[in-house]
């Protein structure tokens, strides 16, 4: 599927090379390049290791959002090593959108990108539906639609796929998951032109199968996007891609 969707442009990329947070970061710069409209939408930044924090409050200048990732790639790289608090960290992002919320009439969406298994949580520890279910309770709390991707990123080995999938299916979230950090770009493209053109693909499941359907979301002329980014910066974020 991404190679069809690169040819329709004329090329398809090489795989990116570097470490997981490198190759990771990479994708998502190219990500506000394309979708964020300078002063008209808003973007935030923050990263979890042994603890959630926030490296850029909601601006409408592309190029702080973009700082903010360099300092979570400087984070991992040149920090010691750090565990997972995926749990704990998203609850808190949502309370965040929450009161965000009050400040402007917007379409939200998070995009959060893990490469291992929660094991630094202590408020839901162990308990990724309870995390969930928290977090779907602030996105309610909101005044403005906010749509949540929970990305995935790794083998059976290295994700807990069971975990994440209470986590999305708890906290209403659009759960994807990819083999390596490389095919996130491919990803995030996709995800791209959809909010450019003011429409996201949504899975819905209806028995034993799950329909891929796009809704309207934004009239993007009109309203603009709050996005965060939540990435992971533990230690495994180092490891060579």
């Amino acid at each position: 599927m991404f190679k069809r969707l690169f040819a329709a442009f004329g090329r398809e990329p090489s795989p990116p090379r570097g470490s997981k947070i490198t190759v990771g970061c990479g994708a998502i710069h190219h990500f506000i390049r394309e979708v964020h409209r300078e002063n008209i939408d808003r973007g935030a930044v923050a990263s979890f290791g042994n603890t959630f924090t926030v490296e850029q409050t909601f601006t409408p200048q592309k190029g702080e959002v973009a700082g903010a990732l360099m300092s979570v790639e400087r984070k991992v790289l040149d920090g010691k090593s750090e565990g997972t608090a995926l749990y704990d960290s998203i609850v808190r992002l949502g309370h965040s959108f929450a009161v965000t919320s009050l400040e402007r009439r917007a379409f939200g969406v998070v995009i959060a990108v893990t490469d291992g298994m929660d094991v630094s949580s202590s408020e839901f520890k162990g308990n990724p539906t309870a995390a969930g279910l928290a977090y779907a309770e602030f996105i309610r709390e909101s005044r403005n639609p906010v749509h949540t991707i929970l990305i995935g990123v790794g083998s059976d080995r290295e994700i807990d796929r069971v975990a994440l999938n209470r986590l999305a299916s708890a906290g209403q979230m659009q759960l994807t998951t990819v083999d390596n950090m490389s095919r996130l770009g491919a990803f995030l493209y996709q995800l791209g032109t959809q909010l450019r053109e003011g429409t996201i693909t949504r899975v819905v499941q209806a028995g034993n199968y799950a329909i891929a359907a796009r809704q309207r979301v934004a009239q993007v002329s009109v309203i603009p996007y709050d996005y965060a980014i939540l990435m992971d910066r533990s230690g495994s974020m180092k490891d060579s891609q």
